[in-house]
């Protein structure tokens, strides 16, 4: 019953840093365009391929209509189980709703659509999502398996 609680803060622990570690990593790309004239290459590269093909009008009405639906989820799943989860499961439900609040952000400002890192921001946000979902799974079943 302890190893479970130990493992599952520590995973916790460790989707949470690497959250973390992806945005310093975005941020560190960032200020590699004005410093790395390869760097500036390479995402001014990317950022036209991606926008030309992966994000285009149509797919980030797509992509954003698919995070609003997860977002339903994820707010009646957070009042159907606020009673039924720890601290951790609770925080991890807030976190997945920052994570897709930044990214409809993330879609629809052209100030943040005309940086170069902008398919690394929308993937780096994406993967944090992610992560936090993992964790609400995580938590739910540890704090289940607890009672």
């Amino acid at each position: 019953m302890m190893k479970t609680k130990r493992l599952f803060q520590a995973v916790y622990l460790l989707f949470c840093l690497i959250q973390i570690a992806l945005l310093g990593a975005v941020y560190i790309l960032q200020t590699l365009t004005t410093k790395k004239a390869g760097v500036n290459h390479h995402l001014r590269f990317t950022r036209t391929y991606w926008m030309h093909n992966y994000l285009t009008p149509q797919n980030t009405l797509i992509f954003s209509i698919i995070l609003v639906l997860i977002a339903a989820v994820i707010f009646v799943a957070l009042f159907r189980l606020w009673n039924k989860t720890g601290i951790y499961t609770k925080i991890a439900f807030i976190l997945s709703l920052l994570w897709i609040a930044a990214l409809l952000l993330s879609l629809h400002l052209e100030i943040v659509s005309a940086l170069l890192v902008y398919p690394y921001l929308l993937l780096a946000e994406t993967i944090a999502l992610l992560l936090s979902c993992i964790n609400i799974v995580l938590g739910y079943t540890a704090h289940k398996q607890n009672r």
